[in-house]
């Protein structure tokens, strides 16, 4: 099995609900670290706006553990949940230099101000972990059971596809989704996230 998330910028209201609940189940603090983030890209043509709710993309081929010195970055076999060990982690932040979509962050002071003795750095990268807690009491991720309008889905990579095929679900990738990806972002990583492409809204109503 390969665990991935799909998500529908048709329905996406950017409510900014699954971040919030993100940040309450896995007890982040106030700040600059989000394990999810919600946005909005904005052009010149239809559609105007594309959303876009993205936590770190469980690749494939990640990347962020290859660079890991202290192989803290770990990728489960049995479903492909790629996660840290914060106890052995260095907080060197190769991994923050080399992500393509900025899943790997680091706290400051203020949003992570207790020392915990176990931990070889003070402030260890942190990031989506597919919300593995949930997943073991049988439960989807956090982000997938507080959305309101029911945008974000969790399952198997193969069978979303196959589910959303005729919805114009495509893996994510910088030709179609350009904004998910940082400059000069590598783009081998196949990412486990799949997105349900956004439709022109086309307004034929006169209501100047």
């Amino acid at each position: 099995m390969r665990r991935a998330f799909v998500f529908d910028q048709n329905k996406c209201l950017a409510c900014n609900t699954c971040t919030v609940a993100c940040k309450d189940w896995n007890q982040v603090n106030p700040g600059p670290v989000r394990w999810r983030t919600a946005k909005v890209h904005e052009t010149g043509r239809e559609p105007v706006f594309f959303p876009l709710a993205m936590s770190c993309n469980h690749c494939a081929n990640p990347i962020c553990a290859g660079q890991c010195p202290t192989g803290s970055i770990l990728k489960r076999p049995d479903d492909g949940v790629v996660y840290v060990n914060r106890e052995t982690c260095s907080a060197c932040k190769a991994c923050v230099d080399v992500c393509p979509y900025n899943a790997p962050q680091i706290a400051d002071d203020i949003q992570e101000p207790d020392v915990i003795k176990d931990w070889r750095s003070r402030h260890p990268m942190q990031k989506c972990s597919f919300c593995m807690d949930r997943l073991e009491n049988g439960k989807d991720p956090v982000c997938v059971e507080s959305c309101p309008v029911f945008a974000v889905e969790a399952g198997d990579y193969d069978a979303l596809m196959e589910k959303y095929k005729d919805k114009g679900v495509a893996q994510l990738n910088q030709g179609d989704f350009p904004y998910a990806y940082r400059e000069r972002g590598r783009t081998d990583t196949n990412p486990s996230f799949l997105i349900v492409k956004r439709r022109p809204m086309k307004f034929t109503e006169d209501i100047g």
